[in-house]
Parts: structure tokens; sequence; C-alpha cells
């Protein structure tokens, strides 16, 4: 692939990953705020509670090359549900 395309495959991801990162903040957090979760990173959100600690974790598995493979977009994520 031509260097100018990778770039501009690169550039995109990064804003898709702004418009994923700002939609979890403004979406998904005020709702895991009212359930007890009080620490965040832009795709970590924790609970720490007395005998246990939750944590949840929004993740992309799809590159621009997976994504167009399945049809999908690079927004599209999975969620990881911990508890410690």
């Amino acid at each position: 692939m031509p260097s100018t395309a990778l770039k501009s495959h690169t550039e995109a991801l990064s804003k898709d990953n702004k418009v994923v990162n700002a939609g979890i903040r403004r979406a998904i957090r005020p709702f895991l705020s009212e359930h007890g979760f009080g620490t965040f990173a832009p795709r970590y959100c924790w609970r720490h509670r007395e005998e246990t600690i939750d944590a949840i974790h929004f993740w992309s598995p799809y590159n621009w090359v997976r994504a167009d493979l399945k049809g999908i977009t690079t927004f599209s994520c999975q969620v990881d549900l911990c508890m410690y």
C-alpha cells in the first residue's frame, strides 16, 4: 500500500478513536457514575467496592482492514467486563 494511503487510513482511525472516546464519555460514563463507577480513562472504567473491584474495558479489535473485510465500521467495539 502506498504510504499516502496508509497515512490517510491512520488519520481516519485516529479520528474514529476520538469519536468513540467522546461517545463513551458522553453517553456511557454518566450511567456508570450513577452505578458507583468513579475512576475513568478513555476506554476503561473502575468501581471500587469493599470486597471487589469491577472494571469495564471498551476496545476495538477492528482496524480499518478488518472492518472493511467484515463490512463494519472502525467505530465498532467490544466490551470486557472484569471483577477482582
